[in-house]
């Protein structure tokens, strides 16, 4: 069996927790002929930091211990800046023997390194002391193959984590942001329309005049949604928005209230209308795109059915 065909037939075996493709991810990233035990562990960690902080998501059917680490030195530090949580699993606390980061190394041993190949182990890496060994033909396979097997890894873990949480929107989506490590930017046809449509700019919370730059909140929130939407988008308090109030900071990654969810509505049919007949100097490609995806939003009550799952 080739190198390709067994680490893709190693990734398609079943699995009662998220290690396998985490794992496999951080090897096909950091492809080399040795990847170092220190580098691989932080990869893998930082990855289960950014699923944590950004979107909370349960990684299997029983407590996952190295999210359960992340979440700990998350709990004991001030600052979660991934800096400081990488400094605090390098640290042996209280009664504790090793440092965290000692743990998480012998955790992925123990589970998915040992059983992540269904066959020719050697063949694809083998686990030493001080970190991982790639043969060269597994690692000419990884290098030539690398966008192909970090997207079947990262879908095979979608799919997985969508399993435990049901009520989590977007999970592939959310998968792909804590991979690359970045918030996508908000799209310019988004903040076009938007600052076209809305004038006056008026808080959809408090319902003051903006004078300043208004936030755009998310108004179900982005660690909910795990994207952007027109149609979820509305203006808000915020630090230059001139009314001396933060509102979309107070609101944070709350619940909206059902008010707020028909404003929100109510201002899409509005601006619909308004893309449809109004004709805003915006190029006539973007407005029938947001066209669309309002008109999409609409027929399938999309803001009120990710407002309600967030119960």
């Amino acid at each position: 069996m080739g190198s390709l065909q067994a680490w893709t037939s190693a990734l398609a075996g079943s699995m009662s927790q998220s290690y396998k493709p985490i794992v496999a991810m951080a090897i096909f990233d950091l492809a080399q002929e040795e990847i170092k035990r220190d580098a691989f562990v932080q990869r893998v960690s930082e990855f289960f930091w950014q699923l944590e902080r950004r979107f909370s998501l349960n990684h299997g059917p029983v407590n996952n211990d190295v999210q359960q680490q992340i979440k700990a030195c998350m709990d004991e530090t001030e600052n979660e800046t991934w800096t400081t949580v990488w400094r605090k699993l390098g640290q042996v606390d209280g009664n504790k023997t090793r440092a965290p980061r000692d743990f998480i190394w012998t955790k992925l041993c123990e589970m998915p390194l040992k059983k992540l190949p269904s066959n020719n182990t050697g063949t694809l890496y083998r686990v030493t002391d001080d970190g991982i060994l790639l043969p060269k033909e597994s690692l000419a396979t990884i290098q030539a193959n690398k966008k192909a097997l970090l997207k079947l890894a990262r879908c095979i873990l979608g799919e997985f984590l969508e399993r435990f949480n049901s009520t989590s929107p977007r999970v592939n989506q959310k998968v792909k942001i804590a991979w690359e490590k970045k918030r996508p930017p908000l799209p310019s046809s988004y903040t076009e329309a938007l600052i076209s449509y809305h004038k006056p700019v008026v808080c959809y919370i408090c319902s003051t005049t903006i004078s300043g730059t208004p936030d755009w909140d998310h108004v179900v929130p982005f660690s909910h949604i795990g994207g952007h939407d027109l149609w979820n988008l509305m203006p808000a308090c915020g630090p230059n928005s001139g009314t001396g109030v933060h509102c979309n900071q107070q609101k944070s990654a709350g619940r909206p209230t059902e008010k707020q969810i028909d404003s929100t509505e109510n201002r899409n049919q509005r601006m619909l209308s308004w893309l449809k007949s109004e004709k805003p100097d915006i190029p006539l490609r973007k407005a029938n795109k947001l066209v669309q995806e309002l008109e999409f939003a609409a027929t399938k009550e999309e803001l009120r059915r990710l407002w309600n799952a967030m119960i």
